[in-house]
């Protein structure tokens, strides 16, 4: 191996470590500033809690799919400081949908969601208490 080989191998190295480097330090700042998230309660127009509503929290490098709890309650969280879109969906309502929510390090946004009735729901609840489907 000649002396320009064994120079041009240090190089590669040293460029090598500190690309490591880089990418470790950036990436733990990627884990410490992830402490933003989304908080909420999604309810129906009567004021009773929707569980298991469907959420969707879309950034520029990520995309969550979570669901409310029993009580209607949601909190996606880890989330960098950004840009961001939420959309709330269950089947017979008006999805909700806001785009551009920004987020600061360590801030909570809390969302308070009323879905509005569809104009064509997927069943009738008839006054007996038995679900019929619509014709």
């Amino acid at each position: 191996m000649g002396l320009d080989q064994v120079r041009i191998a240090a190089m590669i190295r040293k460029v090598s470590l500190l690309l490591l480097v880089a990418f470790g330090i950036a990436s733990a700042q990627t884990s410490v500033d992830a402490t933003a998230a989304f908080a909420g309660v999604v309810k129906d127009p009567h004021d009773s809690v929707i569980p298991g509503a469907r959420i969707t929290v879309i950034g520029e490098r990520i995309t969550i799919k979570e669901r409310t709890d029993p009580a209607g309650n949601f909190r996606i969280g880890h989330l960098g400081p950004g840009a961001y879109s939420i959309q709330i969906e269950v089947d017979g309502a008006v999805p909700f949908l806001q785009k551009n929510i920004r987020l600061a390090n360590d801030e909570v946004k809390t969302l308070a969601v009323t879905l509005q009735a569809g104009k064509d729901p997927i069943c009738v609840l008839t006054v007996d208490g038995k679900d019929r489907k619509r014709k």
